[in-house]
């Protein structure tokens, strides 16, 4: 099997200096563990697409993805690269002074129909020691929204992202 390969399988993964180390299916990182359970809890419980995006530069990308199991849903693939401020975590990743201000009277920013027609997402900050390290986002269809994606979603979602930065924080303290 071919280095390319074997990145393409998880197997390896280039790093910045274009060497190759041991990719996602043998090393598992703390934020890893501690944001795949909780997106895959929040994904069962409210049967939407749950994601955690990070920012890079001018762009965040998609570190983690637990899609909908509806057959009309809202996803987009680990690896993702969408430029800020697109949707509701791009938003806040940007801290978008708009963003700032209904993350502060809400917890947290929606996006309806923003990015992409028809589709709807409401995101929370991820924290690590007081300072923005993520976004946890659930994305889904405006068509099985009752109210707004924050109205239906955002307790669940705060609740989430608190679990994530408590697993965090006990990570570090060992």
């Amino acid at each position: 099997m071919s280095g390319r390969a074997m990145v393409e399988y998880g197997f390896l993964r280039r790093n910045e200096s274009g060497g190759f180390q041991l990719g996602h299916r043998f090393v598992h990182t703390v934020l890893e563990n501690a944001a795949l359970p909780v997106l895959t809890e929040l994904r069962d419980t409210t049967g939407e697409t749950a994601q955690l995006w990070i920012r890079r530069g001018d762009e965040r990308i998609c570190q983690f993805s637990v899609d909908s199991e509806h057959e009309l849903k809202a996803t987009l693939p680990e690896g993702s690269r969408l430029t800020l401020p697109a949707g509701s975590s791009g938003r806040l990743l940007a801290r978008e002074a708009e963003a700032l201000e209904e993350l502060a009277a809400n917890g947290w920013v929606e996006s309806v129909g923003r990015r992409t027609p028809g589709l709807g997402s409401v995101s929370a900050p991820v924290l690590s020691r007081t300072q923005m390290i993520a976004t946890i986002c659930l994305a889904m269809p405006l068509s099985r929204i009752k109210e707004s994606p924050g109205l239906d979603f955002g307790t669940a979602l705060m609740q989430a992202a608190h679990r994530i930065e408590a697993d965090l924080a006990q990570a570090h303290e060992r």
